[in-house]
């Protein structure tokens, strides 16, 4: 797959081949609120970068003597409309905004359980969700101007750009844990427009979502979860026979060494799934005893939103190892066999 030479560019680029293709790849990506197709631009540079490479041609031929121009040529052919960068900024809060289309649900099922009058009128503060929204916009758009000018630094590389995008986060979550109580009540929507309009736009942002993926001819996410954890144990089994040879140990089949990492990886995936439980009862416990009803089952909400993916995405790993596993006494074969590999 034409993204798998993208990911792994480290092993096919040498020298200053590498080096600036690291170089561009940085200044695409402080384009990111402008260019939605990152790794589509990155894989042509790269085919660009392996033939000069193959060939001997010196950079300067590649890109001239204007690096910068050279990107910017690159970005303007690539470039995306103002309403597709702000949807696809947006695309990000889909989820969250559900969730509060949620909460606000049950919210209004409680006023009507109260005899609260006129419920659907009642207003809700915004202003902290929209601040939440923006200040990680603001701060990514003032960190990629800088970032364009520092990428033409030759000390700037691709592991102080990753450790510059993780301090980013951080602020930006402080800054909103920090400073959106201060800006609560300053929009407020009545909840007879905030309900429906969480929902429509969860709908209208998945349907997108589900439009790209079909445009771009996406791979399932299965099938690539299926070949990756074949991969994985492939250069797991390598690193253990590696190992005994190191130490002149004997190492075993490797039959007999995935039957053993099987097992494993299914008790693990058990005794994870009891601490997550447990943790989460602990949790629910320690809020019921401390809260009040209706808070309490806004946060086994809250949990439940943010849990459910995670232990489902657990699983569907554990899945696909169970499928592998299948497939191998079907076949009566090992990890290496190709055949197990399904066509991306």
């Amino acid at each position: 797959m034409k993204e798998d030479l993208y990911i792994n560019y480290v092993k096919l680029l040498k020298n200053e081949y590498k080096d600036i293709f690291e170089r561009i790849d940085i200044y695409i990506a402080s384009h990111g609120l402008i260019v939605d197709n990152t790794s589509e631009i990155m894989e042509d540079v790269l085919d660009l970068l392996l033939t000069a490479q193959e060939n001997q041609t010196p950079i300067e031929k590649i890109i001239g003597n204007d690096f910068e121009k050279f990107c910017d040529q690159v970005i303007e052919s690539h470039k995306e409309s103002i309403i597709e960068r702000f949807l696809s900024y947006f695309q990000w809060f889909r989820y969250m905004a559900l969730i509060f289309g949620i909460l606000e649900l049950f919210a209004l099922i409680f006023d009507y359980l109260d005899g609260v009058k006129n419920p659907w009128n009642i207003s809700i503060d915004v202003g902290d969700i929209c601040f939440c929204i923006g200040i990680p916009f603001f701060f990514a758009y003032l960190f990629n101007m800088i970032r364009k000018k520092l990428v033409m630094k030759k000390w700037y590389t691709q592991i102080i750009d990753t450790i510059l995008i993780i301090l980013l986060i951080v602020i930006s979550i402080v800054s909103c844990y920090i400073l959106s109580d201060y800006v609560l009540s300053f929009i407020s929507i009545p909840r007879f427009i905030f309900i429906p309009f969480t929902f429509i736009f969860f709908i209208f942002m998945t349907k997108r979502k589900k439009k790209q993926k079909q445009k771009e001819n996406h791979i399932p996410f299965d099938i690539i979860v299926y070949n990756e954890m074949i991969k994985t144990y492939r250069k797991q089994y390598e690193k253990y026979v590696k190992k005994c040879q190191d130490n002149d140990k004997k190492y075993e089949d490797v039959k007999e060494w995935y039957e053993k990492k099987y097992k494993k990886d299914l008790l693990y995936q058990k005794i994870s799934d009891i601490a997550l439980i447990l943790i989460l009862l602990v949790f629910i416990i320690i809020v019921a005893s401390s809260s009040e009803t209706f808070d309490t089952i806004i946060f086994i909400i809250i949990i439940t939103c943010v849990e459910v993916p995670i232990f489902q995405f657990s699983h569907k790993g554990n899945q696909m190892r169970i499928n592998i596993h299948k497939e191998l006494e079907r076949k009566n074969t090992n990890i290496y066999d190709d055949e197990l590999l399904k066509e991306e």
